[in-house]
């Protein structure tokens, strides 16, 4: 669903269009926000700042100068996520202070949402993306999300030290996967040593969120 006519003419009416928002996450299971000069219609990001922060962005693709982001909206509260880490970059941590999932227990072609609240004690050096990874018993990866937090909108470098960056993702298990348990994992690399991720204590580079049943519908 596009949102250009949630922020009308060149001069965005802060209040209507947050509002014009809500609806459309109040109403709609997923949203397609199709986004274009948004730098002239709407210059303070209005439409993605509620988007991204009352509900969970999936994946963006760019269309020449269209970017298409899609986007779960909250149907249930999520679980709290018995899990705590610390990411070590060179002079510092990003730490896990919180975690929540919409389920464990998900169909093929259902959506887990996911909050997240992250907390730094210093700044970090460069702009690190997250990876949000399902493997199987084999260690296989089943899909992945991988985004700089807030959709991009709180890059790691604009972190103060002990500020809460609450950071919001959605991914979506393939209409293929193979009914199994999964764990689902989290790291941080940077994007431009993709292959290098941040330790993590206890578990390498990777922190254990939750183990995931993917099972048919009755």
């Amino acid at each position: 669903m596009g949102l250009g006519a949630a922020a009308i003419g060149l001069t965005v009416d802060v209040q209507a269009t947050q509002a014009a928002v809500r609806d459309l996450i109040a109403r709609h299971d997923r949203i397609y926000a199709v986004l274009w000069g948004v730098n002239e219609r709407d210059p303070q990001a209005v439409v993605e700042s509620v988007l991204n922060t009352e509900a969970f962005p999936i994946d963006e693709r760019w269309f020449g100068s269209v970017r298409l982001v899609r986007y779960v909206t909250p149907q249930q509260t999520g679980q709290t996520l018995d899990v705590d880490g610390a990411f070590t970059f060179p002079g510092g941590q990003i730490v896990l202070e919180s975690a929540a999932i919409s389920a464990t227990e998900i169909e093929p072609g259902g959506a887990l949402n996911l909050t997240l609240e992250w907390r730094a004690d210093a700044v970090p050096p460069a702009n690190y993306k997250i990876t949000v990874q399902p493997l199987d018993s084999g260690g296989v990866l089943v899909t992945q999300r991988d985004a700089e937090p807030v959709a991009y909108q709180r890059p790691t470098r604009t972190w103060a030290p002990g500020e809460i960056i609450v950071d919001r993702h959605a991914l979506l298990i393939p209409n293929d996967s193979t009914p199994a348990q999964y764990r689902l994992m989290i790291g941080f690399y940077n994007p431009d040593h993709p292959g290098e991720r941040l330790p993590v204590s206890p578990d390498g580079d990777l922190l254990l969120l939750a183990d995931i049943n993917v099972h048919m519908g009755n």
